[in-house]
């Protein structure tokens, strides 16, 4: 999806611009040799224009990166995501992108925007997986933990999603503070089709 919420995030746009010689000595470490860096080009893009391949060219050979792998050797938190567009200008290597993450699934602060805006949390889900079907997790779990959900139809991945009706703090349900709406939260193993169902810590 088009994320048309997320314009609040810090990390909304963020540039880097990095030494070829630091580039150059990054790739060597993780086994790619190619001698002082003269050139870097996103050879592939997926359908979301996120940098699926990289080439990067020095003066020993070339060196053909996936995206992922190359936001890996550089660092999570040098290239926040694989959403960019990279240049040599001189002795750097100037990247200009936007987003924190690996782009999969519902934005922290996209959520965040739209219940600002006054969306329900069932709307935000609705918007982040487009078809899913959000179910208890588990009838024991659900009966155990108070909480009930009934199929309502939200998007393709609802596997680790709930919607609560009040925060959720260290196993304990407790009301929102005045004015405040309730919450998206994640549940890392309620129900996996996986997996066996694992009640959450009560």
């Amino acid at each position: 999806i088009r994320d048309e919420f997320s314009a609040g995030s810090p990390h909304f746009t963020w540039s880097l611009d990095l030494r070829l010689s630091d580039l150059g000595e990054i790739l060597r470490r993780h086994g790619h040799d190619v001698g002082s860096v003269t050139a870097v080009e996103i050879t592939e893009r997926t359908p979301s224009l996120r940098a699926a391949w990289l080439a990067v060219h020095g003066t020993r050979g070339s060196a053909r990166l996936r995206g992922n792998d190359f936001r890996r050797m550089l660092g999570y938190e040098t290239v926040k995501s694989t959403l960019f567009a990279v240049a040599v200008d001189r002795e750097f290597a100037r990247f200009a992108g936007r987003g924190y993450g690996h782009g999969v699934g519902m934005s922290q602060w996209g959520a965040k925007g739209m219940a600002e805006r006054g969306y329900t949390a069932l709307q935000i889900l609705a918007y982040y997986y487009p078809g899913t079907t959000l179910r208890s997790p588990n009838p024991r779990c659900a009966r155990a933990s108070g909480f009930h959900f009934p199929p309502k139809p939200i998007g393709p991945f609802v596997s680790e999603v709930l919607v609560l009706g009040a925060y959720v703090g260290r196993g304990k349900r407790r009301t929102p503070p005045a004015g405040r709406r309730p919450s998206v939260y994640t549940a890392r193993s309620w129900t996996s089709r996986r997996s066996t169902t694992r009640c959450p810590p009560s």
